[in-house]
């Protein structure tokens, strides 16, 4: 048998169910859900930098491509928002232990991220360049806040 990280978690979660102990399941769901928060993050990053292109002019103004650009900013915003309950830091994270210190801050800048990023999405569909501009600068903003208070340098 070739020995695989899905093999692995999978006989982790076996022992764990046969012998009770939770706690191979709960740091391999922790491992998981740091995984797949930074796997949404780091899709909010490319359609960002999509959006920062056109804001620039380096791309065409589209409607449309800003509308689904921002669009998938709220949905991954919504996706990674749970992502942070387990209450933890865990290696491989670049969180601050801030977000479960002040869990009402941290939820206040997904609020207002998601909130600019409709504002955007709503440029877009409008076809408004300078809405979308003012917009945009808005969301860049709450990102910045967001990573100035929660998230750790790259080392």
């Amino acid at each position: 048998m070739q020995l695989t990280v899905r093999t692995i978690r999978q006989w982790g979660y076996k022992i764990a169910l046969i012998t009770g102990v939770s706690t191979l399941a709960i740091h391999m769901a922790l491992a998981d859900s740091v995984s797949d928060r930074n796997a949404a993050m780091k899709d909010v990053g490319k359609a960002m930098k999509s959006l920062a292109d056109t804001a620039k002019g380096a791309v065409e103004f589209v409607g449309e491509d800003v509308e689904k650009n921002a669009q998938t900013i709220v949905s991954l915003f919504e996706v990674a928002r749970p992502l942070f309950d387990n209450g933890e830091e865990v290696s491989g994270s670049r969180a601050k232990a801030t977000i479960w210190s002040d869990a009402a801050g941290f939820s206040k800048e997904f609020d207002d991220g998601i909130a600019a990023a409709k504002a955007v999405a709503d440029a877009g569909a409008e076809y408004d360049e300078d809405a979308f501009k003012a917009a945009f600068g808005e969301l860049g903003g709450s990102c910045k806040s967001c990573h100035e208070s929660y998230r750790l340098p790259k080392e």
